[in-house]
């Protein structure tokens, strides 16, 4: 007769028993963690998702779980019912018995596995006990049997009952534990292999744990990706033998980007550094396609400032795979993420997967090109929250695209050069810099092009006509729009902040021979998309009145910019809407001072005076052109590392793993500094209000977990109504609050939101 042992009817979940689900999280993390991963990272990794759920076997743990509705609901509250706290104990004890002299191995393994329901928490105070009577009873309640078990699977040199005795005395050694991080810290280290070995066990701890739990049939990205695609596409585009000057520019660009492939022995920093308008996209994703081939790495991650330059970047991306493939990518091969995608996930194998299995495949990066933005990229590499931190793994053996580098805010400088190159040294990373203005991040990066000054003298677009004299919005920018049409019929206008746009557009729109098209965040997304497709096929004369959001990666090509005043990098970046294309021998870019009634300048309102100091002096008091640019910001970036602070506190509290504690602790860290902003719902049209309404009959939904699920299937489509204001302290019309959303109905349209120009509110605002 065969034996049933007591351990067989333990479980993990309520249809699933405890040493199926612990062994199936090993399973998937070994499959998740990278090749280069050492032997001793293996065996601790090993460990942890063996043992991170073993407090579960209690029959504390076990009533719970089993339980009817009522008695779960009245069992959950009870501390005994809690498994990580003892899980980690016993993880620590046996870390410590494999690896007596590695003293951060056994505070890893409890950290991560104390930590795997909720957020990363400072060693120091994740060894303070509350509970010692607690802890107490569930470690004596532990299987026994179950535990035997698992070491014997583990097969680590050690026994479950070797590492029960050691249990027993957990309070005399975490105050021996106290006293070690203490005096580690007080060492001001220098070294991030903790915080990076923390972060990546972490990671592929609750990566693997939410997938066995909550993905049926997960199969590991199979799909191969071709490094000559992008080859191929240029091919068949007719690319390869062009007559006109700039597309011969970009063919010389392409042709060294893939001759450093060639060349490039290590992993490296890598910088492409050429004008707006030489193809900078598909160069950068080439090479990142040739460097995935050539080292056997595992993705290449793409990421950018904003949403407009992603959703404009990835179907360029799948334009490629379109023409080449005549078809578009699978999920598994590119996969576009934000907060508002939708969480689909269609992969090449045709699984289907449900809501639930979608989300979590989406969120955790499951794809072999992952397209991103900025906040997504750097809050997790700097991070210290569960639900960014199950994809931290995927930085590993990658390939990283860091376009438009220079919107990295001057104070993490430092802090960027660290972590970035600890990922190129430590990790098996490539980085490779995409913009047209570098910034002095990092050095020894290697140049894609060897010397970025020849393309910056050669493409000579426009020139620049500096008027810095202090003037008043309204009586200088009508006769500085009605002069610029003696260049040509297309002129863009850059102003710093939403109320300048709005009175400027105001007071000029009407007009039987000029067509006026006004783009800020206060119109929605959905309405921002369809006036810059208007704007790039509309033949007449035009005017476009905008916020800086066309600075970075817009494509569109206008015959005169008028910029007002803002630091360099921002000036270069207008520039490159100017006859982006170089039809015309040259454009004019125009940069004057603008104040309001009060005479205050509208720059002083979103920039550090530092910087707009800083341009002051460097920027010619005379006209120059488009190749001076070069040689005038690095001038500009050699004065603002000299005078710029730079972050050191967060650098700090990644060198002794502060995760949550103090003032410079990593969970202060926030790429973007700004106000607090209110999320409100336009019902601009038949499509909103259909949303809207789905958007109701989802919230009657009580369950939450059924609410977000059926929220994602259109959270794509609700987003593009959404506009994002300051709080009501700036804004001194908010709408009512329905729902749990702020929300404009198509009746009330008049009262808070104008068709030309949005949400109808005051303040200065920044926008991204």
């Amino acid at each position: 007769m065969e034996r049933t042992s007591y351990f067989s009817k333990v479980y993990s979940h309520p249809d699933k028993l405890l040493i199926e689900h612990l062994k199936g999280v090993w399973r998937i993390a070994s499959s998740f963690a990278p090749s280069f991963f050492k032997r001793d990272e293996h065996e601790l990794l090993k460990v942890i998702t063996l043992l991170h759920d073993i407090g579960k076997s209690t029959p504390f743990f076990q009533e719970y779980l089993l339980a009817d509705e009522a008695k779960s609901k009245e069992l959950k509250n009870d501390p005994k019912t809690r498994h990580s706290l003892v899980s980690a104990v016993f993880a620590y004890f046996t870390i410590k018995r494999l690896f007596p002299d590695k003293p951060f191995f056994p505070i890893i393994s409890f950290v991560a596995i104390k930590s795997h329901h909720g957020n990363l928490t400072k060693p120091l105070n994740a060894f303070f006990i509350d509970e010692e009577e607690i802890l107490n009873l569930q470690i004596d309640a532990i299987n026994k049997e179950l535990g035997r078990e698992l070491y014997l699977f583990m097969n680590i040199g050690t026994t479950f009952d070797k590492i029960y005795k050691d249990v027993k005395i957990w309070k005399d050694e975490f105050r021996r534990v106290r006293r070690f991080l203490m005096h580690y810290e007080k060492e001001n280290p220098k070294d991030l292999y903790p915080y990076f070995l923390l972060n990546t066990i972490f990671s592929l701890l609750i990566d693997a744990d939410k997938m066995e739990a909550g993905v049926t049939s997960f199969e590991k990205i199979k799909a191969s990706l071709k490094s000559e695609l992008v080859d191929r596409y240029r091919d068949l585009k007719g690319w390869v033998n062009p007559e006109a000057y700039i597309d011969k520019l970009r063919n010389d660009v392409y042709t060294k980007a893939i001759f450093l492939s060639e060349q490039v022995k290590t992993p490296s920093i890598l910088s492409l550094n050429v004008p707006t308008g030489l193809g900078k996209t598909l160069t950068a994703f080439s090479l990142a396609l040739k460097l995935k081939e050539k080292f056997a790495l595992s993705r290449i991650i793409y990421s950018l400032p904003f949403l407009s330059i992603i959703e404009q970047n990835y179907d360029v991306i799948r334009e490629v795979f379109k023409k080449v493939e005549n078809a578009l990518p699978p999920d598994d091969i590119l996969l576009k993420y934000h907060h508002m995608s939708e969480l689909h996930y269609f992969p090449s194998n045709e699984n289907e997967y449900s809501p639930d299995e979608e989300q979590l495949l989406v969120e955790g990066w499951n794809s072999q090109i992952v397209v991103t933005t900025f906040i997504q990229f750097f809050h997790t590499l700097i991070g210290y929250k569960n639900r960014m931190l199950k994809k931290f793994n995927k930085f590993l053996n990658s390939v990283i695209i860091l376009d438009e580098v220079q919107s990295i805010p001057f104070r993490y400088w430092r802090l960027m050069k660290e972590i970035l190159d600890y990922l190129v040294k430590e990790e098996h990373c490539f980085v490779i810099f995409v913009t047209a203005t570098k910034p002095m991040i990092v050095s020894g990066d290697v140049e894609i092009v060897e010397d970025p000054r020849l393309y910056f003298s050669s493409v000579n677009r426009y020139r620049v006509i500096p008027n810095l004299k202090k003037g008043k919005l309204l009586d200088i920018m009508p006769s500085e729009i009605e002069d610029s049409f003696s260049y040509g019929d297309s002129v863009l206008v850059v102003l710093n902040t939403i109320s300048a746009a709005k009175t400027l557009y105001n007071s000029l729109r009407k007009s039987d021979d000029i067509k006026y098209f006004y783009l800020s965040t206060h119109i929605t997304p959905y309405e921002r998309l369809e006036r810059i497709k208007k704007i790039k096929t509309y033949k007449g004369k035009k005017v476009i009145i905008s916020t800086q959001l066309v600075e970075a990666g817009v494509d569109i090509d206008l015959d005169v910019v008028i910029r007002d005043f803002a630091p360099l990098d921002s000036i270069q970046q207008a520039g490159g809407r100017c006859n982006r294309n170089g039809m015309k021998e040259r454009g004019i870019l125009k940069l004057l001072n603008l104040c309001d009634e009060r005479g205050k300048r509208f720059s002083s309102y979103i920039y550090d005076p530092l910087l707009l100091d800083i341009t002051a002096k460097i920027l010619p008091e005379e006209e120059f052109e488009e190749k001076d640019f070069y040689s005038i910001v690095n001038r500009y970036y050699k004065e603002v590392k000299e005078r710029l602070h730079q972050e050191e506190g967060v650098l700090h509290s990644l060198y002794v793993l502060n995760y949550d504690d103090g003032n410079d602790a990593i969970s202060t860290f926030k790429l973007i500094k700004e106000e607090e902003k209110i999320d409100i719902f336009v019902e601009l049209n038949e499509e909103a209000k259909n949303v809207w309404k789905r958007y109701e009959r989802v919230k009657l939904i009580e369950d939450r977990w059924k609410r977000k699920s059926a929220f994602r299937e259109f959270k794509a489509d609700f987003y593009k109504y959404v506009i994002s204001v300051y709080t009501q302290k700036a804004m001194k019309n908010l709408p009512p609050e329905e729902n749990g959303m702020r929300y404009i109905p198509n009746s009330m349209l008049e009262e808070y939101y104008d068709l030309e120009t949005g949400f109808i509110g005051e303040s200065h605002s920044l926008i991204w």
